[in-house]
């Protein structure tokens, strides 16, 4: 056992029965410290500490305990003068010992931080002559002058940066901004910028900088997601807008790209404005789970310009996670994810996705969204002809076809909400509701017509685009509404225009 005793017992001219014991070694271990704290009169100041092997905590405040402070953390809610100058320590215990914590000074002051603000643009092109300018006020020093400010830039790749312009002071900063890395697409400039008021009191704030222009913040004039919409800048998530993590891919995050559930399809007008390359980093993220295996394919112009090869969960970083493909003059750029069969959990990433050398890229219509309760009529693209019930029939478990459009009652359905991105389609001449035959998952299973319930072979999911084009997916399947001549079933999604429909307001 662990003790910190030691004693002898002399028994016998035989020998000696002894006790020994030895300084224990499963004491608490601070990882941890209590830090130095500045605030002002009247603000909040907390200290945290944590250990390994504690089983319990004493805070004390120079030297004596603090009734009732036995957490991790200890917060004073609002500070005074009488506080400037304590040391707060942390005791951590368990039953082999005790340990202390660092003792962390509190410093209160009248003198409040100032606010400095970066301004300058979000975006370069490598040889860009780059300029940013500083502001900040104090509530004491009102606002601060050039001398108060220093900068410095860093060039950051993946999880690590290194100094790319030396530091320099005043109000102003101008170099020539460059892509160490000009192939990779994980990569930016970091702007900092430190103000410092006539009491020494400072802050740091820092502006990240990307090159090109991120397609995250371009609206494709067509998008088709197997769950959910897509999403910008954070992973797929799930079925709702906004539901998506930070994008991570073997353990890196992206703070730029995009978020989808293959099979997808991403259609980006860049009206031949762009003369550089496409650079993403590609990949299943890291909130999947196995099996997930997906394809990467890029189009430029309806030409294949790259296809990966399957990526899985557990893929090996190497070159084929990243794209460099050139650009120039490309119209319409299509982004396409396969799922090689199988689209469980095929959460996939088109990490830091950017294009460089672009000039005027035309702003695209917003997505255009269904109105619950409106009536429309739906129009195959690729067969130009309208959803409609086979033979006009009101009868439970008629199937549905398509015919010349004629904006009949058999060819009117009336969008009823059911949830976010939720559609039911109740037909006007029968008064039921699109439905998967048995509710089947499987590939060919038809659409037909039955009573509306609430049930997910009933509700469609729904995402159009500025013409009001879409795919429609059951939500139960997940797969889309497909036409093979005259019959309409479900099948895997693949971007094809039989799994098109435009959806026109009657």
């Amino acid at each position: 056992r662990n003790s910190n005793d030691v004693g002898a017992v002399k028994a016998t001219n035989q020998g000696t029965l002894s006790r020994v014991g030895y300084t224990g070694t499963n004491a608490p271990r601070i990882s941890i410290q209590p830090q130095d704290q500045t605030v002002v009169t009247g603000d909040r100041a907390s200290f945290s500490v944590d250990a390994a092997g504690a089983s319990s905590f004493q805070w004390t405040r120079n030297g004596s305990n603090i009734n009732g402070a036995t957490g991790k953390v200890y917060t004073i809610n609002s500070t005074s003068a009488a506080d400037n100058g304590a040391k707060f320590a942390a005791i951590a215990r368990n039953s082999d010992g005790v340990t202390v914590s660092v003792a962390a000074t509190l410093t209160v002051t009248n003198n409040h931080l100032p606010v400095p603000v970066i301004i300058a643009k979000d975006s370069f092109e490598s040889g860009d002559k780059f300029h940013a300018e500083a502001m900040a006020t104090d509530q004491e020093d009102g606002n601060l002058p050039d001398s108060a400010f220093t900068w410095s830039v860093t060039f950051q790749h993946d999880e690590h940066a290194h100094p790319s312009v030396p530091s320099a002071k005043g109000r102003a900063l101008d170099f020539v901004a460059k892509s160490e890395h000009p192939d990779l697409a994980n990569t930016w400039i970091q702007i900092h910028l430190t103000a410092v008021d006539s009491g020494g009191r400072s802050v740091t704030v820092t502006k990240d900088v990307f090159q090109g222009t991120a397609l995250s913040s371009l609206t494709p004039t067509r998008a088709i997601n197997r769950s959910g919409p897509y999403e910008n800048n954070t992973s797929n998530g799930e079925d709702q807008k906004g539901d998506g993590k930070p994008i991570t891919m073997l353990g890196i995050k992206h703070i730029k790209g995009l978020g989808v559930h293959a099979p997808s399809e991403l259609v980006y007008n860049l009206a031949g404005k762009c003369s550089g390359q496409l650079l993403a980093t590609v990949g299943v993220d890291d909130e999947a789970q196995a099996p997930a295996d997906v394809i990467f394919v890029v189009y430029g112009d309806n030409k294949q310009l790259f296809r990966s090869q399957v990526l899985k969960k557990d893929s090996a970083p190497g070159d084929i996670h990243k794209i460099y493909v050139p650009i120039a003059g490309v119209k319409e750029l299509k982004l396409v994810v396969e799922d090689n069969g199988n689209p469980d959990w095929d959460h996939a990433d088109w990490g830091s996705i950017k294009v460089t050398g672009c000039t005027s890229i035309p702003s695209n219509p917003a997505p255009q969204n269904l109105v619950a309760g409106g009536i429309y009529s739906i129009t195959s693209v690729g067969a130009n002809k309208c959803l409609q019930m086979t033979n006009g029939s009101t009868e439970n478990g008629a199937k549905a076809t398509v015919a010349n459009c004629d904006e009949s009652a058999t060819q009117k359905f009336t969008a009823l909400s059911a949830g976010t991105g939720l559609f039911q389609f109740k037909n006007q001449a029968s008064g039921k509701c699109l439905d998967v035959v048995d509710a089947s998952t499987a590939n060919g299973a038809l659409v037909q017509q039955w009573d509306c319930q609430p049930n997910n072979q009933q509700k469609m999911i729904v995402a159009p685009d500025a013409s009001l084009t879409s795919t429609i997916i059951p939500s139960h399947s997940k797969i889309c509404v497909d036409l093979d001549q005259t019959k309409v079933q479900q099948w895997g999604c693949h971007g094809g225009v039989n799994q098109n429909w435009k959806f026109k307001k009657l």
